[in-house]
């Protein structure tokens, strides 16, 4: 792995709390799990932008929060390109004075 790409996937697994409940369609998932699947999207998918529309807290108690988030997203490779709007439900929880998510599933 090249050392941007291994940048920027160690600082997307920076935002999660291991093992995961539910990565998307997986359940209990590892570090090593997330590490590997977004070194092959950030592969595969050269250029990315996303932009956040609305975010809404479905639930909140003590020590987790639920939110929904709609998001805009364009990808594209060297012969692809895609966009779209898509929903995630994740929930989060605090840890060592950061947000971090337990589960993210897309909607």
């Amino acid at each position: 792995m090249q050392i941007s790409m291994y940048n920027r996937v160690e600082a997307y697994l920076d935002f999660f709390k291991f093992p995961l409940k539910n990565y998307f369609e997986k359940v209990m998932v590892s570090k090593d799990f997330v590490r590997q699947k977004r070194a092959e999207y950030i592969r595969k998918w050269i250029n990315r932008v996303y932009r956040i529309e609305n975010i809404e807290i479905v639930s909140q108690t003590k020590d987790k929060i639920t939110i929904k988030v709609l998001y805009y997203w364009e990808i594209s490779s060297l012969h692809q390109r895609l966009n779209g709007e898509s929903q995630l439900l994740m929930n989060i929880v605090q840890q060592n004075g950061k947000f971090k998510i337990i589960s993210i599933q897309q909607l």
